[in-house]
């Protein structure tokens, strides 16, 4: 095992307090990570995520266990006519949006000033928008990592666009984002990480020459656990997450409109809780009607919801990585009904951890099923909770990072000692 390392991991988000599932993910492997080694974070803040006043207790809480924490405000942020016009300035580069949208020269000279006071030996990217920051040390080992095959949520994105100018616009951007991935992914000089072997296996095809690794996501098996009753009570389901997140509310629209009127005809006491910040319209309608749902907005722990609930349902339809909300009511002992998007990555199957429906009637029927069957439910949670255990949590997670660490440092492996190299652009290319 080497000595401790420095360090210097690039994240798009300020990864406390932990609201979302990139945040969870990122947060506990980088205490995992501070646990054997020295860490850096330099991170963007984006206000409609982490109020300014908030940003100073975040950092505070991440250097417990960071060796430093710097957070620098996004360009442009809260300026919906500055992002407009960066966006059409844009559209006849051949770089993606988030190329330009995540640059900022302060985080440029904030890095070169850490490259010269500390041995940083590792670079990590937590996403494919920070990885112009390469360029700053382009000889220095790194790791970049895709929290999704984004230029495909892209491109999803773009087909559900009603807009016939946004579809094109959304279009372009999916087709330079794929050409960037590309780009950086076939590089040799870096180790590309996913968060499942669904997400490596679309980009393998892609990019054969690129080296894809994967460090699925992850559950703190003791903060999330199981309650008095796993199986909850009544007649009640919760969904848990953000809808700023597209995938979400997609999947949030599909199940009120389409599965929640066959499980009210029914059960009509079933009541859903929705938890998470920015609820969709049709959520609130929902509410506003009287049809049994109920929108919490962004709350500070999710367990109380989650361990009330009878079921937790996942009905996504849209995405990639492995879903950290299905880890987490694994861990409490919740039985699951999920699509099969819904539950990629975990190697799930259908009657053994969870149930897995992909049409809205389905779908409904197996709601209904385990609202009248608290025995079933146990038993679905039971196992749940076993694998989330065994398999997924963070220490055992983190272990696959540890190891690219280990390699990545080794004079004899497959990248040699780092040089500082002098400052960069803006592309990582």
């Amino acid at each position: 095992m080497s000595p401790p390392l420095d360090i210097l991991v690039f994240s798009h988000l300020v990864p406390w307090p932990t609201t979302s599932g990139v945040l969870l993910r990122g947060y506990n492997l980088l205490r995992e990570a501070a646990r054997r080694h020295r860490v850096y974070l330099y991170a963007f803040n984006q206000d409609v995520l982490l109020p300014a006043e908030e940003v100073t207790a975040s950092i505070r809480h991440l250097s417990e266990f960071c060796e430093e924490v710097r957070v620098f405000r996004l360009p442009g942020a809260g300026s919906r006519l500055g992002l407009s016009a960066l966006l059409a300035r844009n559209i006849f580069s051949s770089l993606p949006y988030i190329v330009p949208r995540f640059y900022s020269p302060a985080l440029e000279q904030a890095v070169i000033d850490l490259l010269g006071r500390r041995p940083i030996r590792i670079l990590q990217f937590e996403t494919i928008a920070m990885a112009q920051y390469r360029a700053l040390a382009s000889d220095l080992p790194a790791i970049l990592v895709h929290q999704n095959v984004e230029s495909a949520l892209l491109a999803d994105r773009a087909r559900h666009q009603v807009n016939p100018l946004a579809r094109l616009v959304a279009g372009g951007e999916a087709r330079k984002l794929a050409r960037y991935e590309a780009l950086l992914g076939g590089r040799e000089d870096w180790v590309n990480v996913t968060v499942s072997a669904a997400d490596r296996d679309s980009f393998m095809t892609r990019i054969p020459r690129g080296r894809f690794e994967v460090v699925p996501n992850g559950v703190d098996v003791d903060y999330f656990h199981p309650g008095s009753d796993p199986a909850g009570n009544g007649a009640g389901l919760v969904f848990v997450g953000g809808m700023s997140w597209h995938p979400n509310r997609d999947a949030m629209r599909w199940f009120i409109e389409a599965v929640w009127p066959r499980v009210r005809r029914l059960v009509p006491q079933a009541r859903l809780e929705v938890v998470g910040s920015h609820p969709a319209p049709e959520v609130r309608r929902a509410q506003a009607r009287g049809l049994g749902v109920h929108a919490t907005g962004l709350v500070e722990d999710i367990r109380p919801y989650v361990r009330e609930a009878a079921l937790v349902v996942c009905p996504l339809r849209i995405g990639g990585g492995t879903r950290l909300k299905i880890l987490d009511a694994w861990a409490m002992g919740k039985a699951v009904i999920s699509t099969t998007v819904g539950c990629e990555g975990l190697g799930a199957v259908s009657g053994r951890e969870l149930e897995i429906a992909d049409s809205p009637e389905v779908f409904a029927t197996r709601v209904v099923e385990l609202l009248a069957d608290p025995q079933r439910r146990r038993r679905l949670g039971s196992a749940g909770r076993a694998r989330a255990a065994e398999e997924f949590a963070w220490p055992r997670v983190a272990a696959g990072m540890l190891e690219l660490y280990e390699e990545l440092a080794d004079p004899e492996g497959i990248m040699q000692p780092p040089r500082p190299a002098a400052a960069g652009g803006r592309s990582a290319g």
